[in-house]
């Protein structure tokens, strides 16, 4: 559902049970600025004990405040796709997901680009944004990685983007163990 909210103004969420029986896996979620989460009781599922069934009890609440969406701002958001395991081979695929939280689409004259190194050997141009939606997002594909010699892989990426409002959500460091056979 959409919901408005005024900017600046803080607001108090109660989220009730009326038939004493939980939520039956139900959650709630807030967000504004294209994906940014404000509220949503930590992802947490909403359950009451099966033995309570007291209706109409207060099962979370908490305050949330909501702040003005930057116009340019995109965002790391993780890297999927490769595991920490044994074994691992010779040809392993990973892939990055970012979000534009921005109000503002983004355009191949802002000359936006997403760099990555793996374990420091320096940094290279993993894509370049040229054309990207508000509250948009896009998963992208990896280099192939040979993780076969056991040890730390650590995964760095930055976002270079002169008009971005947030440097908050710009880089990312994911480390992942190959674990040897023996």
């Amino acid at each position: 559902y959409d919901v408005c909210f005024y900017t600046g103004g803080t607001y108090h969420i109660e989220a009730w049970d009326s038939y004493g029986d939980g939520w039956n896996g139900g959650t709630y979620s807030l967000s504004q600025c294209g994906g940014i989460v404000i509220a949503n009781n930590g992802g947490n599922e909403v359950t009451t004990p099966p033995s309570n069934f007291n209706a109409n009890q207060l099962e979370a609440e908490e305050y949330f405040t909501v702040e003005e969406c930057d116009d340019y701002d995109l965002g790391v958001i993780e890297m999927s796709g490769i595991d920490e395991a044994c074994g691992m081979s010779s040809s392993e695929q990973g892939y990055l997901y970012v979000q534009n939280f921005g109000v503002m689409d983004i355009t191949p004259a802002q000359n936006v680009s997403i760099n990555y190194q793996l374990n420091g050997t320096g940094w290279n141009t993993l894509t370049t944004i040229t054309n990207m939606a508000s509250a948009s997002d896009s998963l992208i594909a990896l280099p192939v990685v040979d993780m076969t010699t056991p040890g730390v892989f650590t995964f760095e990426f930055e976002i270079i983007y002169g008009d971005d409002e947030n440097a908050d959500n710009d880089m990312l460091t994911v480390e992942l163990q190959s674990i040897g056979q023996y």
